[in-house]
């Protein structure tokens, strides 16, 4: 519908999706139960048992390198989706000062 060209000419990123993985990428999901009732949440596959276990090893992953990047869980993740664009932009994503691809 022409609506990615114009972001592009104008310079202003598109993120598609959750970049945050649905708040697991927060640090404010540690257990199921931290999901509030009602919450649509509650029914995505990810967050169902054995996978929410299995999603949280690899949350716990990048809480490590986070830790090292000295950032939040959330800043790496902002900071990873960043670096998947090929274009140099001028736009700051503040305080997204990580690069996640060095060391």
């Amino acid at each position: 519908n022409g609506d990615a060209k114009v972001c592009a000419e104008h310079n202003i990123p598109i993120v598609a999706y959750s970049p945050l993985s649905r708040g697991s990428l927060t640090g404010e999901i540690k257990k199921p139960d931290d999901i509030p009732e009602g919450d649509f949440r509650r029914t995505i596959p990810r967050f169902q048992p054995g996978n929410f276990d299995t999603n949280m090893e690899i949350v716990r992953e990048v809480e490590k390198l986070a830790m090292q990047k000295g950032c939040t869980l959330a800043q790496i993740a902002i900071s990873w989706v960043k670096s998947q664009s090929k274009r140099v932009s001028s736009l700051h994503y503040a305080p997204l000062d990580v690069d996640i691809l060095t060391e």
